[in-house]
């Protein structure tokens, strides 16, 4: 028994022939010999391709062979990188690392835009010339994002930057630190009974991305506060809209001011009067 393999990577099988006879080929060929048998392989190998590829700072980007699912990453330095691939797999696919971002990137001069996902997809040409600007981003403002009970999101909680870069979040306050370009942030909760949930943007209401949805997006200023309660509302909303000039000053029982628009569970003076919240 006789087993042929093909090197389908680097080289194009133009045909193959078993005594004269066109036959298909995938994988390893394997053929069991009885008599005298001509094997008639035409193939040619791929052309090499070569571009040039110019980093201002390598360790902002990382370069992949292909798609960055496949985790192929090619070496990278500052400045010039030659990058050869064959004909057939010359696709690049180029992403800023955390914290980085990428202000331009060109091919042969002319400005490429990033995908919705923030990758740059380039099939590479003979001798073509990849130029590509980079920095660090500063994330020097400051945003709150309070979550009453994230558990409640029990099919999952995603807090997204504009290039779709993942902030981690928990129960309660959570700093964000952000610069102007993660604007715009997007947000859904996913479980089973949602229905109550609110969201407002120093204590405005927002509205969800479509109607009776759980996906919002926001943009955030240096000091703002976004609420995320997926309980529903909590107290002090009920009274705020039974107060008639809309503004709601809130005790506790020790005499203490209550700033936070989100009371926890007990009893306070609110306008002057004992209430209980018991949500």
């Amino acid at each position: 028994k006789l087993a042929l393999t093909f090197d389908k990577t680097n080289y194009a099988l133009e045909s193959f022939k078993v005594n004269n006879v066109e036959t298909s080929v995938y994988g390893t060929f394997e053929y069991l010999v009885k008599n005298a048998t001509t094997f008639d392989i035409k193939a040619h190998k791929y052309a090499t391709i070569k571009a040039i590829l110019n980093v201002d700072k390598a360790e902002n980007i990382t370069v992949y062979q292909g798609s960055s699912y496949n985790n192929k990453v090619i070496a990278i330095k500052d400045g010039d990188n030659t990058i050869e691939l064959n004909e057939v797999s010359c696709m690049i696919q180029i992403k800023p690392n955390s914290g980085c971002k990428i202000e331009s990137l060109k091919v042969d001069g002319n400005v490429k835009t990033a995908g919705s996902d923030g990758i740059y997809e380039i099939n590479l040409a003979e001798g073509m010339k990849i130029e590509i600007t980079t920095s660090a981003i500063v994330r020097d403002q400051k945003a709150i994002v309070y979550i009453d009970d994230i558990s409640l999101a029990n099919y999952g909680f995603n807090f997204y930057r504009s290039d779709h870069s993942t902030v981690p979040m928990q129960s309660g306050e959570n700093t964000l630190m952000f610069s102007a370009d993660d604007n715009l942030f997007m947000f859904g909760a996913y479980g089973s009974d949602l229905s109550k949930m609110v969201v407002e943007l120093n204590g405005v209401k927002v509205k969800p991305a479509y109607e009776g949805g759980t996906s919002y997006e926001v943009r955030l200023k240096n000091g703002d506060r976004l609420e995320i309660r997926l309980s529903g509302p909590n107290g002090i909303d009920e009274i705020e809209l039974q107060s008639t000039n809309r503004k709601t000053i809130v005790y506790r029982i020790d005499g203490t001011r209550v700033k936070d628009r989100t009371l926890s569970p007990g009893m306070y003076i609110i306008n002057g009067k004992k209430i209980i919240i018991n949500k």
